[in-house]
């Protein structure tokens, strides 16, 4: 069983005043909680479900390409909880990005699911 820590929309996607997303800010924060997690032994379960961020599939492969440079020792695993909605193609898309650049990530809609995942080491 490994220790998991939870990273909630506001603490990994951020929006611009205006609301559209701040994607240099996202690329930061969550590279700083990859290597954070990384230092602690720690996988990242992050819950996107009530994010109002506009993410683009550009987007997605910007922030995993970033993260390929920026973060290469990170070896734990990633669950990404979002909804069964137009935004859970995004995040689907970022569980192949990632595991492109060697980080392993998957994408769930439900949380028992997720939760089984990380400390099952299924990801």
């Amino acid at each position: 069983m490994s220790t998991v820590r939870l990273i909630e929309t506001p603490h990994f996607l951020h929006l611009d005043h205006e609301g559209p997303l701040d994607l240099e800010r996202c690329q930061t924060r969550f590279g700083q909680l990859l290597q954070e997690a990384h230092e602690q032994g720690h996988d990242l379960f992050i819950d996107v479900r009530d994010s109002d961020a506009e993410l683009s599939m550009r987007d997605v492969w910007t922030l995993v390409q970033h993260l390929r440079t920026s973060t290469p020792a990170f070896d734990g695993q990633i669950a990404i909880l979002d909804h069964w909605d137009q935004t859970y193609d995004r995040m689907q898309f970022l569980e192949v990005s990632a595991g492109e650049v060697g980080l392993r990530a998957r994408a769930f809609i439900d949380f028992e699911q997720a939760m089984h995942g990380l400390w099952h080491a299924e990801l």
